[in-house]
């Protein structure tokens, strides 16, 4: 028979080697587990085929992953694309190209421009062609706008002309030669000429044109400044609807443009100036017909020169409102000859 204190060491023996034998077997289940983690220098994919995460596992048993490497940050001469996700990846290329009037008479030895994507570049190209033959490394094939070009240092073209870059292919450049264009304002209803108007430059695709305004010399002739390809231009005179057109360079000409009434409208939007990012615009058909001034401080903005017919009056939240989000809306008739109020 065993003595009391006998038995009790015996348990206390035992106890402690059941808990060796418990830490041993942890131990080595912890060194299973840290093969298969990601190795942190090399940031792979763990075992179970899937990604690790930024910090894995419970806060005693922690893997850091690699935190991916920041880009470097292209220098200021070099073209920056956007490489986000979902755009279009670069494949850089060089290509060979010429550049010539489309007459054929090609008397200059130097010649500069930019190529143009804005979908694609934050960035024009520059490109020097001498002789009519240049080289330039781009990258994307794409349609791009040619634009500001300058003969032996000259002031630039008018006007844009497009080229399409397709690797291992030539690229051709055509250029035209600037010409003049005139507009003749005439009254759609006596059919005589209408001396009070002037031309505004639109904006293009690449947001250029809007700086110019040409005034007719008082016989109802806009003498246009010389340019080569097309140009939008609107024409604008008191008591007559504005009228955007598309005009070509390729012939010199004068071309007529009949003119009808036009009709106002004056807005009050109650309480504008706390409306944040409000802006007010006229619609038609689905489409913006033309952005009113900004309010005053009692929230009145006028406009004048609209084309006659239903429209929709918006107060959007910022410039760009999708429909459906508006601060308010109505729908109101304008009339030739006639101002609309609408509060």
């Amino acid at each position: 028979m065993l003595h009391p204190r006998t038995g009790l060491s015996i348990a206390l023996i035992a106890l402690a080697m059941a808990g060796a034998f418990v830490w041993a077997t942890r131990s080595r289940q912890g060194a299973s587990d840290s093969g298969e983690r990601t190795d942190s220098s090399t940031g792979a994919v763990s075992d179970a085929g899937r990604p690790p995460s930024a910090i894995e596992g419970s806060p005693d048993s922690t893997t850091l992953v690699a935190a991916p490497k920041t880009p470097e940050t292209p220098a200021s001469s070099e073209t920056v694309v956007d490489e986000r996700p979902g755009r279009m990846r670069p494949h850089r290329f060089s290509i060979d190209g010429t550049i010539r009037f489309r007459d054929g008479k090609n008397e200059f030895e130097r010649c500069s421009f930019r190529l143009v994507a804005p979908l694609l570049l934050r960035e024009p190209i520059a490109v020097d062609a001498i002789d009519g033959r240049f080289t330039v490394d781009v990258p994307f094939a794409w349609t791009y706008a040619v634009a500001d070009v300058r003969i032996d240092g000259g002031e630039p073209l008018r006007g844009r002309t497009r080229v399409v870059i397709s690797e291992g292919k030539t690229a051709e450049i055509v250029l035209d030669r600037p010409r003049h264009v005139v507009l003749q304002a005439i009254d759609a209803v006596t059919k005589r000429p209408v001396p009070s108007m002037r031309a505004v430059g639109e904006a293009d695709e690449f947001g250029s044109g809007t700086d110019r305004e040409v005034v007719g010399d008082g016989t109802g002739l806009i003498h246009l400044p010389e340019g080569t390809g097309t140009e939008t231009w609107r024409l604008v005179g008191e008591g007559y609807a504005w009228r955007s057109v598309v005009v070509s360079f390729e012939h010199e000409a004068t071309i007529p443009i009949e003119m009808l009434p036009g009709g106002s409208i004056r807005v009050v939007v109650r309480q504008f100036q706390e409306l944040k990012g409000a802006s007010v615009a006229l619609w038609r058909q689905g489409r913006r017909l033309e952005s009113l001034p900004q309010p005053e401080a009692d929230g009145t903005t006028f406009a004048e020169g609209v084309p006659p017919g239903p429209c929709a009056v918006r107060v959007m939240r910022g410039a760009f409102g999708e429909p459906g989000d508006d601060y308010g809306s109505a729908t109101v008739e304008i009339v030739a000859g006639r101002t609309t109020e609408t509060t």
